[in-house]
Formats: structure tokens, sequence, C-alpha cells
């Protein structure tokens, strides 16, 4: 339809893009009818529209100029990558539908929305093209297809579209948008065919497959918004782009195709459940259902981010400032950006936008009542009262509160820790206070729940006297004392009988729970790790009776995701319970179980089991362990400590826990990291890279004798990094900069002195063998993974090299890789950094069903 070109604007010193129309559409539009498109579509202006500078006609052939944009299109993008991450999706479809209701607003249609009109300059969307699109609508259907060409691509066009209707309305930009959207999160369109004839059919009369089938990490009003969008009847579809918009931000969004009674989620009235069942579709946002129990399927577990605004962000200061209603449709919290300062807002999960709640500045504890309709807080050492519908604040007890917890019981009386440590409660009218926990002089009780029934309170019992217990403690309402169930920051019962509660590591944990006799009914077990602990004392999360949780999760600006990365640049998350901040990734041989580094203020080592989803800290009282490295037989792991007065020395231990850990390699100066060989005859150590020749490689044979004579393998007095021993055991291969830059290197092992060869020509760091003995992996140094074939001989014979796909978005350390392949070479775990921000809320519908399906039934 047209031909870009790149140009120099001479007037203003700038590059430009200028778009030339095919001649045969140029003879069929018309100058006049072109320029006058031009000129509507000239005066749209929004952050997400392509603007244009100029149009005219020169030697019969009709152009215009836009912006050069250093980027690239949303279509390059996904020939390159297949798939985006959710977030990157939803964020590129929020700033397209946004640019579409601004210029439906002027009653611009684009008609031709797909990803090569999106342009992404700095990962910002910026649609292109309304000009050509509105003008040669108006040249005619007919006129339009005398040459050969079409308005719309067959895979993007809505079915109105497909039929020949050429009166395009808003819903039909929102379909194509909906077809890009489906595309981001699925790797294709929701129509393929063989011929553009064989998709408009199926755009006609086929069905599309829901989203979250095809793609697990998908949430479901995500899926439920393209589902939507993409309905056949234009009627049926959203009603405006800012529908669109909002429905992707509305975590309780859900739509079923084909219009299915009481599945649209239009009505702001949630049901209660009584059954477990029940409570499963809670947990999912279905509100307003009119279907019997019986009649609704239970669904699995919904986890998702909520979305605040900048005014909106979240408290870093201790406190527990998250609070969730008893049928888990409404949340409170603190919240610290804007002018304004603190205060509480509101949140009604069919509601797309959080309001602020007047008269509640600098809150802290927020509180809702049982039946939601007030929040109750504590302000200047007293607690307060509003009406979530609007109305004054009222005081309820002006003297003696600390900012230790509260909560709103069924039984009328708020719940508080006192300035001497002792839960206390009051009228939720107001009224004397009377103390319902007695600690000692030592003690503090804090981070109250009340459990039901009238049957006692949970806390938190934090004691300075040398040997006292401290952790979740328990005690009922006849003055008996405090009894410590769990070493842990704070509890909160989960019905029908389950403690849950979080570590120092964030790692909210669970338990059986008898609530009659206050007992623990089994161990608990890790269910959710990254949850913000700002404090020994606090931790923010909230349960809901009906089951789901709220919490806040680890700032995004050090957490991320472990993801696993094809060779083809497809994702998938590894674990979507794995959140933190995340270094240095190592399967084990077998591929079942990942080792890595995580920082929580300090550093240490851990191990996931993947089919398990269960982790174990390897040293439970040690700090600084970094760097694993599993043993040939994957059953333990060698990291780098450090020691005072030695530095970083090389430790192994049991993954499991099993025994104590043991010194593997003490030199006299730091060692930054070790591996194995894979038949455990060599340990290969590196130096820390601190000085002229401090940063070497070299290796021990096993069993390792720290007195014993090193072997170099690579003592240059350069920077030598990153040593990684082929699977035979033949070559080693390192990153090094004796070319210059860094480049990766291989060598024959341990004889190194042999020959080396430079297999990075252009710049590589991170080298990682593959397990099938074909392959060598590094990072470019245009951060892309590069696969590099070769031959085993007397020599290392290099064969052909691929591109896999770009790694920008993942971590890179040129000392050490950050990835690790799989046992078949298919796949690669590598860490993907979240946005920089602060802290952030993620909703657990159903967090009930994750509970009994880890710790069992009635916690047995």
């Amino acid at each position: 339809m047209a031909t870009v070109y790149l140009a120099q604007d001479l007037k203003h010193h700038r590059p430009v893009a200028v778009k030339v129309l095919n001649p045969d559409l140029s003879a069929v539009v018309g100058t006049e009818r072109f320029l006058g498109g031009i000129r509507t579509t000239a005066n749209l202006q929004h952050p997400h529209i392509l603007p244009l500078f100029d149009s005219g006609e020169a030697d019969g052939l009709l152009f215009y100029v836009m912006p050069y944009v250093e980027g690239e299109s949303l279509r390059k993008r996904l020939d390159r990558e297949n798939q985006l991450p959710v977030r990157e999706a939803v964020r590129i479809a929020v700033g397209v539908a946004e640019a579409l209701q601004a210029a439906h607003d002027d009653e611009v249609i684009h008609r031709d929305i797909k990803p090569a009109n999106i342009m992404l300059q700095k990962d910002k969307p910026l649609v292109a093209d309304f000009g050509i699109a509105l003008a040669v609508s108006a040249a005619g259907g007919g006129r339009l297809t005398e040459t050969g060409l079409s308005l719309g691509t067959p895979s993007y066009m809505s079915p109105e579209q497909a039929a020949g209707d050429h009166t395009a309305t808003a819903a039909s930009d929102v379909y194509s948008l909906g077809c890009v959207l489906y595309e981001m999160l699925t790797g294709d369109p929701p129509h393929l065919g063989s011929s553009a004839q064989a998709i408009l059919g199926k755009i006609l009369t086929g069905e599309v497959t829901d989203p979250t089938k095809l793609r697990r990490a998908i949430p479901a009003n995500v899926g439920a918004v393209a589902l939507k969008a993409l309905e056949r009847l234009p009627a049926d579809r959203f009603r405006t782009a800012a529908e669109f918009t909002g429905a992707l931000k509305n975590v309780a969004f859900r739509y079923t195709p084909g219009g299915a009674p009481g599945q649209k989620t239009s009505i702001r009235k949630p049901l209660l459940w009584a059954s477990l069942a029940a409570v499963a579709v809670a947990a999912a946002f279905v509100f307003g259902l009119s279907q019997s129990e019986e009649q609704v399927p239970s669904p699995g577990v919904v986890r998702t981010y909520l979305p605040l605004q900048e005014d909106q962000l979240l408290s870093a200061a201790p406190g527990v400032d998250v609070a969730l209603a008893a049928n888990g449709s409404r949340l409170a919290y603190v919240g610290v950006g804007g002018a304004a300062g603190a205060r509480l807002w509101q949140k009604s999960l069919d509601e797309f936008e959080p309001l602020s709640i007047s008269g509640t500045a600098s809150p802290s504890n927020p509180a809702l009542s049982p039946e939601g309709r007030s929040v109750a807080f504590i302000r200047a050492g007293a607690i307060w009262t509003v009406p979530l519908d609007g109305g004054p604040a009222t005081p309820i007890l002006l003297e003696g509160v600390s900012t230790r917890g509260l909560d709103w019981g069924r039984d009328g009386f708020l719940y508080f820790t006192d300035l001497e440590g002792a839960i206390t409660r009051v009228p939720s009218t107001g009224g004397d206070s009377e103390a319902v926990t007695y600690p000692s002089p030592t003690a503090r009780h804090t981070g109250v729940d009340v459990l039901p029934g009238g049957r006692g309170v949970l806390f938190t019992l934090n004691d300075s006297e040398p040997g006292a217990e401290r952790g979740i403690a328990v005690a009922g309402f006849g003055g008996e004392p405090a009894r410590v169930l769990f070493r842990g920051n704070m509890g909160r019962y989960l019905a029908p009988g389950y403690l849950v509660f979080t570590n120092r590591s964030g790692q909210l944990m669970a338990a059986g729970f008898d609530l009659e006799r206050l007992e623990p009914t089994s161990d608990p077990v890790p269910v959710i790790s990254g949850l913000a602990s700002p404090n020994v004392n606090y931790s923010e999360f909230a349960v809901s009776e009906n089951g789901d949780l709220l919490y806040r999760a680890d700032p995004l600006g050090s957490s991320g995701d472990f993801i696993w990365v094809y060779r083809d640049g497809t994702t998938e998350e590894v674990d979507t319970d794995l959140t933190g901040d995340f270094r240095n990734p190592v399967l084990s041989p077998d591929g079942g179980r990942l080792a890595f580094d995580r920082v929580e203020g300090e550093i240490a080592l851990w191990v996931r089991d993947l089919q398990l989803r269960s982790d174990v800290r390897v040293w439970l009282n040690a700090t600084g362990e970094h760097r694993p490295a599993w043993t040939e037989d994957g059953q333990s792991v060698t990291f780098s400590r450090y020691l005072p007065g030695s530095g970083l020395q090389l430790w192994t231990a049991r993954a499991d826990r099993a025994g104590e850990p043991e010194a593997a390699l003490e030199l006299g100066r730091s060692v930054e990291e070790g591996l194995w060989s894979s038949n455990g005859e060599w340990l290969v150590a590196r130096t820390d890279n601190g000085g002229p020749g401090a940063g070497d490689i070299l290796a021990f044979r096993s069993p390792v004798d720290s007195e014993a004579e090193a072997v170099p393998l690579a003592t240059s007095g350069l920077r030598e990094l990153s040593p990684a021993i082929s699977p035979s055991g033949q070559f080693l291969a390192y990153t090094s900069e004796g070319t210059g830059g860094l480049e990766v290197v291989v060598t024959p092992f341990p004889e190194t002195d042999e020959w080396i060869k430079v297999v990075s020509p252009n710049g590589g760091t991170e080298p990682v063998w593959g397990n099938t003995g074909r392959e060598i992996f590094y990072r470019n140094a245009n951060d892309d993974l590069v696969s590099l074939q070769y031959e085993e001989g007397p020599e290392f014979i290099p064969g052909q090299e691929t591109v896999l796909f770009s790694a920008q978005a993942y971590r890179a350390d040129p000392e050490h890789a950050q990835y690790d392949v799989s046992p078949n070479d298919d796949r690669f775990v590598m860490v993907r950094p979240q946005e920089a921000g602060t802290y952030t809320l993620v909703f657990v519908g159903n967090f009930l069903k994750e509970v009994i399906d880890k710790v069992g039934v009635d916690g047995r």
C-alpha cells in the first residue's frame, strides 16, 4: 500500500520518515481526498499517536511525512520474540487503546490496526497510519478493489470488514486491537489460514480459542478482555476503546463468549458462597452470578498484580498497611504518593480505579469492618473509623494506642496493641478499653488477628529476655498464657482450619490449625515467596474469610522472575510463586532442581524443587553464600562464602540441608566461584579479580587438598572470568580480556597452555556449555544469546554460529553466567528483573485451594 523512506528534514535538521503511496492507490484515492484525510488526522494529538509533519503530492505520487522513530515496529518485535511478557503485552495494548479512544473522540477510525502499524519507541507504543486508512476508505471499496489492494490486513480485520462492510466503526478498531493483544500473548493471531480467503472465512465463522488455555501465565481478566474484544457481533464487544482499557486494568473482569447468563461482570454486588467450590468462584472475581453452586465450575488459583497510579503508591514504612474485606470483594491500603501525602485508599474488585478515602490523612494499620462498610485506622496514637461511602472520621480511642496492628472482630470490638505491649480491645462505637493478653515486662504482643467465634487471638510475640521464645503465638480469652506456635513475623487464621504466617525470608508459610484446641495439626510448608517484610515484627498481607489473599510484594526494582526462554525466544514462567532478587541460577544435572542466590538484605543460597515447588535454604544460620555449582551426583552444591580474615572461600553443602556444610577450598586469597567437572575429578576455582595476577583460574584434583599445588589454567594477570568445563571434560571455556575487550575463549582442559581459541570474535561473555556435547552458548556484544556448534576431537572445531534471541531483558553479569541450559538444551532458565518501581499489591484469588493442595485437607 505504501513505501517508507528515511529522509533528512533540511529545514529542521532532523531525520524523518516519508511514506509514499502505491501509484495505483494514489490514482484511486486522488489528491484532494488524500489531503482531506491527512488534514483530519493531522489534528490528532496524543502521546501514543505518531504525529504528521507534512503531506503533499509530487509527480503524481502522494506522500506524507512522519517523525523518524528510533526503535522498531511491534511486528518486528513479535517476529523476533513470538510472544511478549504479559505485562508488556498489556502495557502496549493499553497505550494503543488510549490512542484509539482519542481518535474516536474526534470521530476518526483507524481501520487498519495491526502490529506493523504500531511503532515501539523505547518500548512506548505509537500508532501510525491514521491518514492512509481514512483517505483510502473514502475512495470506496469498489474502486479500491480494482487496484488489487485491500484496506485492512486479513489476520486483523473485523468480521464486518471481512464481509465487505466499509462503514467501519470504533468496534472495528477494538476487534483489531483484540487480535493484536491475542497475538502478543499467544504468539499467533486468533485466526490462521493458508490464504487470505481462508483467514477471512474463519473470522466470519470460526471460534476463538481462550488464550488462557494456550498460555497459563495469562491472567483471567486479560484473557477475558481478548475474548470480548473478538466477539463476532460489534454489539457484543466493548463499546469503546476506553472500556477495553478499563477491563484490562480491572482484575475482576470476566467474560464468557456467547453471552452465557450471569458471566458478564458488570454487576457490582458480589454473591456470598458457603461451600468450598463457591469460595473458588469468589477467588476468580466472578460477581453477580445467578447460577446455583452446582452449576458453577471451580476455577484454579488466580494471581494478579493490582495496578496503582503514581498518587496511590504504597507506603514503605513499617506497619501492617493492607486490609481485605471478609468476603474478599474490597481492599484498603495506605498510599503515600501525590501532593496530598499519606491517606487511605479503597478499591472494590469490580471497579476500575481505587478511590481515596477523605478524612484519613497520615493513617496506618487499616482494618475493614466485617460487613465491609467502614474502615478503622490508627493516627497519632488514636483509633479512628470512617464510612467507605463518605462521611467524617470518628475518633474511637484517643490515647494509649501503638502502631503495631489493628483488627476489627465480628464481636464488635477493635483489637490493637497498647503502649505496654498487650493486645487490648475497645468497642467499635467507642468506650472503655480492656486488655485480653498479658505479656511479661520484656515482651510485646503485636500484629493481632482475632480468631472466629471468640476463641482468642493470634499475634507475634517478641521478647527481649535472653532465651525467651519468639514467634507466632496464640492466646484464648480466658487469661491463659500465650503459647508460641512457630517462628515467624505475623500470623493469620485461614478458614476452615489453617494458619498462615511469614518468615523473615519473605515466604508465606501454611500449616493446619485446630481452632477448638488452638493447636497446629501439621508442620508448616512454604506457599508463596516474595512478600515484603519491612520490619521483623510485621508482614504486609491479609486473608479473607472466603479464602483470598492480598499481600504487598517486594519492591519491583529489586525483584524479578525466573523465566524459561526457549531457543526461539518464546518464554514461560518457571514458577509463578517464585519472585525475589535472584542471581546466579544453575540447574541440577537432572534439571529437577534450581540453585540460586537470593538477596533479602543479605545474600543467601537457596535450592528450589521445580516439581514440588518447595524451597530449601542451604545454610540456615549463615549469610553471604553465593554462586552455587552442583556436584557431579546432583546431591550437593559448592559455593563461595565470606570468612573473616580469609575472604571468600569455597564450601559444599547438601542441597536437602542434611548434615553440616563442609569447607571445600581455602586459599590465601578470595575465591569468587568454583565448579566441578562432570566426572567429579576436578574442582576449578576462580580467585578474586581485585588486582594484577589475582584474577586467576586454578584447578585442584579431587579429593581437594587446599595445601596441594594448584594446576594453573589461566593466570595471565588480566581478567579471566566465568569458567565453564565442557560435558566431556575435554575443554575449558572462560571470558578473557586478553584480546582487548571481553571475549569467550576455549582451551584444552587441563592442559590449557597447548592452544587457545577465541570463539566470540565480536565480543562475548557468560559461556555455558550445552549438555548434549554439541554446542556452547554465550552472550555476544549485542546482548544476544548465541549458539556455537562444535565438534570434539584433539582440538575444538567450531561450526555454525546462530543468534537464538535477544537477551537484553534478562539479568547479565560478565563475571558469572546468569543463566543455565536445560538437560536437553531446548530452553534456558534466566532471570527477568521487573521494572523499577515501589511496593506493589498482589491479589491471590482462591488462595485457600493452594493451601489445601500443599498442606492437605484439614491440615493433614
